[in-house]
C-alpha cells in the first residue's frame, strides 16, 4: 500500500520522529548533539515555529513542534540536510544519514499536548540512558531539563507547558514532576508513537465499543485526534487538491492572463527584462504556481519567461514566499473563495 502524502499545514502541532538509516547512530559525540541543537534553534526561528518537547536519542529524535509562518517540510529540510552534511564531514563518511523520510503526525493540541510532552521527555529514562527523573533533570539532550531548569532555551517554549500546571513557576514544576512520575508508572505508551483511529481513541476496545453503539469516528494514520478534528484537517487537504485540479484546468495561457491581470502588467512586461517590483513578483508567482500546482517543470518556464534555470529557482522561492503571505492571489486566479494552507475548518 503506497504511503499517503504528508499533510503540511501551518499553525498546527506536529509530533516528528526521524531515525538513523538501518537504525544506526545519528549522534556519536556531544559535538554532534550541540550542532543539531544549534541548527534546531535556527530552523525554528526561521520557520517562526515553537518547540514544546524534544529528546535526542542515540539513533532517533522526537520533536513536538507547532508550526508558524513557514511549512514544516521546509523547516525540516533546512534542519536535517544541514546536519547530515556536517555530520558526514565530521565523521569522514558518505551517503544517507537518516532512514527514509521523517514521520510527522498532526496532533490535536488540547487533547494530547501534555501527554506527548511527557511521552517525549521520558524517552531517555525508558531507554535507560538515565536511571530516574532526578538524573533526567540534568540530561542536556532532552526538553525535561529545559522545563525544570532556570537556564533559558529561547527556542523551547517551556512557559506554555508550565502555565498548564500552576500559577507560579514553583507550583507548576511541582505539579509537572508529579505528572511525570505518573507517566513513569504507566510504562511505555504505544498510543503516542503515531496517529490513526485506534491510537486516537485509546485502543481497539474503545473503537469497537463505539461501533457497537452505532458511532463511527473518522481516523487517519497521519493524525492523532478526535474524529471532528481529523475531518477538519482532511477537508483542508481536499481544498488544496481541488485548487491543484482547478489550476491545471486553467492551462498555461489562462494562468498567465490571470497573473498579468492581477498585477496589472502586460505579457511583454512579464516576459521582459524589467526589474520593477510588481513585475518580479508576478514572475515569482507564475513560477511557483505553475510548478507546484500546474505540474510544469523549470525548463518549460525558463523558455516562457526567457530566463535561465537558476533564474527560475530564484523566482520559485520568491513566489512561494508571496503566496504564503497572501492567499488572495490564488483566490483571484480561481475566482473562488478557497484559502490554501489554512486550517479554518478545523474546530
Amino acid at each position: 500500500m503506497p504511503r499517503k502524502p504528508r499533510i503540511d499545514i501551518t499553525g498546527l502541532l506536529y509530533h516528528i520522529i526521524f531515525r538513523g538509516i538501518e537504525r544506526r547512530e545519528i549522534f556519536k559525540t556531544d559535538k554532534d548533539r550541540e550542532d543539531f541543537v544549534n541548527r534546531l534553534e535556527k530552523s525554528l526561528e526561521w520557520g517562526e515555529a515553537k518547540c514544546y518537547a524534544w529528546s535526542l536519542m542515540p539513533n532517533h529524535v522526537h520533536l513536538l513542534i507547532k508550526t508558524g509562518g513557514k511549512p514544516l517540510s521546509r523547516l525540516m529540510r533546512k534542519l536535517l540536510t544541514g546536519y547530515a552534511v556536517n555530520f558526514n564531514i565530521r565523521h569522514k563518511r558518505a551517503g544517507h544519514l537518516f532512514q527514509n523520510r521523517y514521520k510527522s503526525i498532526i496532533v490535536e493540541e488540547e487533547s494530547y499536548l501534555l501527554d506527548l510532552v511527557r511521552y517525549i521527555h521520558l524517552n531517555p529514562l525508558r531507554a535507560k540512558i538515565v536511571k530516574d527523573l532526578k538524573e533526567l533533570e540534568g540530561y542536556k539532550w532532552s526538553g525535561y531539563a529545559g522545563i525544570m531548569s532556570e537556564r533559558e532555551k529561547k527556542w523551547q517554549d517551556k512557559d506554555e507547558i508550565l502555565r498548564r500546571f500552576g500559577d507560579s513557576v514553583i507550583k507548576a514544576r511541582e505539579s509537572y514532576i508529579r505528572f511525570m512520575e505518573d507517566g513513569v508508572k504507566q510504562g511505555k505508551r504505544k498510543d503516542f508513537a503515531g496517529g490513526g483511529l485506534i491510537r486516537s481513541m485509546g485502543g481497539i476496545e474503545s473503537v469497537m465499543m463505539n461501533r457497537r453503539a452505532g458511532f463511527r469516528e473518522m481516523g487517519d494514520d497521519r493524525i492523532l485526534g478526535p474524529g471532528e478534528f481529523v475531518e477538519g484537517v482532511l477537508k483542508n487537504e481536499e481544498q488544496k487538491d481541488k485548487t491543484i485540479k482547478e489550476i491545471k484546468k486553467l492551462g498555461e495561457n489562462k494562468l498567465k492572463d490571470k497573473i498579468e491581470s492581477y498585477y496589472k502588467i502586460t505579457e511583454e512586461e512579464l516576459t521582459g527584462k524589467s526589474q520593477k517590483r510588481k513585475i518580479t513578483q508576478a514572475r515569482g508567482v507564475l513560477s511557483y504556481i505553475a510548478i507546484k500546482y500546474a505540474g510544469k517543470n523549470g525548463s518549460q518556464l525558463a523558455k516562457i519567461l526567457n530566463v535561465s534555470s537558476s533564474g527560475i529557482a530564484r523566482m520559485y522561492t520568491r513566489g512561494e514566499k508571496i503566496i504564503e503571505s497572501d492567499n488572495k492571489i490564488l483566490e483571484y486566479i480561481l475566482d473562488e473563495g478557497w484559502s490554501v494552507n489554512t486550517i479554518s475548518n478545523v474546530p
